[in-house]
């Protein structure tokens, strides 16, 4: 999801969205899958890229900083608006 909010010219809010779902991959011990990290690192490559290191640890330190209640809402926010969850019939 990272992919499509950079992709869509908002990076501060893709490195805050990196920061959300690695608080909550750490809470729930959950690895980045093997066949997703070169994607991952891309992505976290391209935002890096936009944003300078300091404004990318910035980002992603705030979205760490976030409730895990508040990162899944910031997860399900991103994912509803970029269409990875298709809505509801």
């Amino acid at each position: 999801m990272a992919g499509v909010v950079i992709a869509t010219h908002q990076a501060q809010r893709a490195a805050a969205l990196l920061g959300a779902t690695a608080m909550l991959r750490e809470v729930t011990d959950a690895a980045i899958p093997p066949a997703e990290r070169e994607d991952y690192d891309g992505i976290v490559a391209a935002v890096r890229r936009v944003l300078g290191d300091e404004a990318y640890a910035a980002a992603h330190h705030a979205g760490r900083r976030l409730t895990e209640d508040e990162a899944i809402a910031v997860v399900l926010t991103v994912a509803n608006a970029s269409g990875c969850i298709p809505p509801k019939p």
